[in-house]
């Protein structure tokens, strides 16, 4: 076993946590864990595990990440830097658009966004 970690400062809190992964294994098969917290955004240290808070960190940002994926297959044209996104204190995704967005294409990503999230998970402001 050889472990491997890095520093990950989420774009989507203030969260920074240090996680580890076994190199020798492969990469489909990996296991992402966290070895510690170095900053808590504030919002998810009521988690008591580290791995716990590294998980609901990672979902959230990953949510951010789908999301935008599914507008920018939508809008080919529409890049990560014409959105902005943030999280309300139910940690609900709020998706902010710098450029305009046909109301049939909004429409369409909303409807993959609530069916992929959950209904209001993931909304376009």
């Amino acid at each position: 076993m050889v472990l491997t970690s890095a520093i990950w400062s989420f774009d989507t809190c203030g969260c920074i946590i240090e996680y580890e992964w076994d190199t020798e294994q492969d990469e489909a098969s990996r296991v992402h864990r966290a070895r510690v917290i170095i900053k808590d955004c504030g919002l998810h240290g009521k988690t008591k595990d580290k791995h716990d808070h590294f998980g609901v960190v990672l979902k959230e940002n990953q949510r951010k990440n789908t999301s935008l994926a599914m507008i920018e297959e939508e809008e080919p044209t529409m890049l990560p830097s014409d959105c902005e996104w943030s999280f309300d204190e139910k940690r609900n995704l709020h998706i902010k658009l710098k450029r305009a967005l046909a109301a049939d294409k909004k429409a369409r990503v909303q409807e993959k966004l609530d069916a992929k999230h959950g209904q209001g998970k993931a909304v376009i402001d």
